[in-house]
């Protein structure tokens, strides 16, 4: 990544955090149409001085642009042009101020302050040294990953099997665990944090902490891999349809409820830093105030609940019919219904949309999120039968 350059560099990246987080609360207070000209003034000009080349600001506020343009007309054909303005405005400003606090801000101060904001996952049964840890491993396993999926594609499609999703994905997710497994125990043979480690919770795997550092690591650049994917936009509503909420099934039904929840604090903590890790190649933090900011973060609750149902009601299930029903319910429960439950209202909310049309819009992503769900269950399954006690303890049944 280029190296940040201007005035905003001189600032420490907490007080711009801190900033973003006053300024992101103080938009949605002012009305005044007037007012928000002069902040989106000053948020462009925050923007500038960054002195990002403007081929590369272009690109991050293309799809910003075409995103606004279509919510003022839709807001002004059915209130007012003044309160549409105002609204697109807010909107722009807000992402020009985080995208202003990204580019001005190393990838390295971005770690060195998420390292701090992460100690309270020590008592999850990780430290912050293996949260960074599982941060610079998770960029490392990106590309791992894409190569072992074209790997198996084309294996795959040697034996006919190219249109089966779970056909490609049960080998690609059974080559990701291996690597995590071979990863952790060189780590743990170099004696890698020799300090005691705090205790794991009961919910949480009981492999060593950096096993499921690990396994936390390679699950969130599956999610990133997944990204590379081009998404599809309808127009319909501003949210893309990606696989990503697809590795969030994954994760979650795969890991249990706090790696994998974990697993998405990752990705996210990457892609508030500055890379270009979401489906599209968005990054930074923008996305998180701008419309899919729900929807993103919705994604660490579907893990947390979809790895609860998981593990502790569905993999119990006697029966192969009643083991399929109730995995595949918890990933519909989870991996659906609970993001949207945050992306509908956070889009109605800072589009200024009411909030029965976003709810409207989500309808044409149900198809597409049902599908996904089944794959992940007929994946999940699959992979459990090898990895019996991949969920901690639990162990599922083998048919």
């Amino acid at each position: 990544m280029t190296r940040p350059s201007g005035p905003l560099t001189r600032i420490p990246s907490g007080w711009k955090f801190g900033f973003l987080f006053a300024a992101s609360l103080g938009i949605y207070a002012v009305t005044d149409l007037a007012v928000q000209l002069a902040i989106f003034g000053l948020a462009m000009a925050a923007a500038l001085a960054t002195r990002t080349p403007f081929v590369r600001l272009a690109r991050l506020l293309a799809g910003l642009v075409l995103i606004v343009g279509i919510v003022f007309l839709t807001l002004g054909l059915s209130t007012n042009w003044e309160a549409a303005a105002v609204s697109a405005l807010r909107l722009l400003s807000l992402c020009l101020f985080a995208w202003a606090v990204s580019l001005s801000t190393t990838f390295g101060e971005m770690l060195a302050l998420f390292e701090r904001l992460l100690a309270p996952t020590r008592r999850l049964g990780l430290n912050p040294a293996q949260m960074s840890l599982a941060l610079s491993m998770t960029i490392r396993f990106i590309p791992q990953i894409r190569t072992q999926y074209l790997e198996v594609r084309e294996a795959q499609f040697a034996r006919g099997l190219q249109h089966s999703p779970v056909a490609v994905l049960v080998p690609l997710l059974v080559r990701t665990l291996e690597s995590a497994r071979e990863t952790a125990a060189a780590l743990d043979a170099r004696c890698y944090d020799s300090s005691a480690p705090p205790r794991p919770p009961r919910s949480m795997s009981p492999t060593s902490p950096t096993q499921n550092t690990v396994l936390v690591a390679v699950f969130a650049a599956l999610i990133a891999a997944l990204g590379l994917v081009p998404p599809l936009t309808l127009g319909i509503v501003p949210v893309p349809i990606t696989l990503q909420t697809l590795g969030v099934m994954l994760a979650g039904s795969l890991l249990g409820p706090i790696r994998g929840m974990l697993s998405v604090v990752v990705l996210h903590t990457l892609v508030l830093a500055g890379l270009p890790l979401l489906a599209g190649g968005k990054g930074g933090l923008g996305v998180f105030l701008g419309p899919t900011g729900g929807y993103l973060v919705g994604w660490i609750a579907a893990a947390l609940v979809v790895g609860v149902l998981v593990k502790y009601w569905a993999i119990r299930r006697t029966g192969r019919a009643a083991r399929y029903t109730a995995v595949l319910l918890s990933v519909i429960g989870g991996g659906i219904l609970v993001i949207y439950a945050f992306g509908v209202p956070w889009t109605a909310l800072v589009t200024g949309l009411p909030l029965s049309t976003s709810a409207l819009g989500v309808l044409v992503f149900i198809p597409g999120d049902l599908l996904k769900a089944v794959v992940a269950t007929l994946a999940a399954i699959n992979v459990h039968r090898s990895y019996r006690r991949l969920l901690g303890g639990v162990r599922t049944a083998a048919r």
